[in-house]
């Protein structure tokens, strides 16, 4: 390995190590169009619920690399530079030729609440290929990221479940955000379950919303999962009542502090990409290291992270950095 290099990224020293990173994400990215004051106005963002996790990790100080899609357009080519800036690590060569970036239409409804609309017919996050996921990156990670919207089309599909599975058989940590989205998904949540089910022997770090989680539910309990698939972290989010976390042996509820919102878009991936932060600056390294104390901090964690989040509009303009986040720690201790 050649040497390492100093950089800041949003005021934070950063060792830029010359290797994969201790996290990878892999999935969707694409462009967040997100309503401005007057109407028919937007305002572009980087997005995709996956790329936001990496860039929490990455504003965390870690090292960060991901595995996705975008076009040869400007628009492409805005968030490559978003990675870039932020140092997450592109993982695929090149751009897709076969369709546009991926793009979102956010509309924001009260208390920031938002719904989406896709421009994603085809959209190039959906080409991901499992050729494209090497052997040596996912060696060199401790956790792996990934959704289940790139479950929603092939070949990306393929390539989300051929990455998952090989960081499983190598003993990473596999960690998978449901986050359903109705929108892509002909067949419906019907459909989702099915194509979410085929990943979950190989999740070890679940995240739901509460509608996302009484998809799941059976007998109104989720504690099956640990049982039929090993899955270890159930974490349910509550919104402004925090969120809850099942452990094989366990229980534990993180409450918030509720936030007046601006936009709750990626309030969700600031939360878990700062739990799945605080694991790793705790040396959490393998599945069975996920114990109830670092749960709890990491919960904890999250919650403050999604609640700086909530302040600005867009995924990204609001994603705390670690001294934020850990100022505010400092401040509850």
């Amino acid at each position: 390995m050649v040497g390492n290099a100093n950089r800041f990224i949003h005021g934070i020293r950063v060792v830029v190590r010359n290797h994969t990173g201790e996290s990878i994400g892999i999935g969707e990215i694409l462009v967040d169009f997100v309503p401005l004051g007057a109407p028919g106005s937007y305002a572009r963002h980087l997005g995709g619920a996956p790329a936001n996790v990496a860039i929490a990790l990455a504003r965390n100080g870690l090292t960060v690399g991901f595995y996705g899609r975008v076009g040869q357009d400007e628009f492409g080519d805005f968030l490559v530079q978003g990675l870039e800036r932020e140092n997450v690590r592109l993982l695929c060569a090149g751009r897709e030729q076969s369709a546009i970036t991926t793009m979102v239409f956010v509309t924001l409804g009260i208390n920031g609440e938002r719904s989406f609309t896709f421009a994603r017919k085809p959209g190039a996050d959906m080409f991901l290929r499992p050729d494209m996921i090497r052997d040596s990156d996912l060696a060199e990670c401790t956790f792996l990221h990934a959704g289940s919207c790139s479950l929603s089309e092939e070949p990306a599909r393929s390539a989300t479940l051929f990455a998952m599975k090989q960081a499983h058989v190598m003993g990473k940590i596999v960690s998978f955000d449901v986050n359903y989205r109705e929108a892509l998904w002909p067949g419906g949540h019907i459909e989702a379950m099915h194509a979410i089910r085929e990943v979950l022997p190989y999740v070890d770090l679940i995240k739901f919303s509460e509608e996302e989680a009484d998809m799941f539910r059976r007998a109104n309990d989720l504690t099956y999962l640990h049982e039929k698939y090993n899955i270890t972290a159930i974490v349910v989010t509550l919104g402004e009542k925090g969120a809850y976390c099942l452990l094989p042996n366990c229980t534990m509820h993180a409450p918030t502090t509720p936030q007046e919102a601006l936009d709750t878009t990626g309030a969700g991936d600031a939360f878990w990409g700062n739990v799945l932060a605080s694991l790793l600056l705790e040396r959490v390294n393998r599945p069975d290291q996920i114990a109830k104390a670092a749960m709890e901090r990491a919960l904890r964690r999250g919650n403050l992270a999604g609640g700086i989040s909530v302040r600005s509009k867009g995924a990204i303009s609001g994603m705390p950095t670690r001294q934020q986040v850990e100022r505010l720690l400092g401040i509850q201790e």
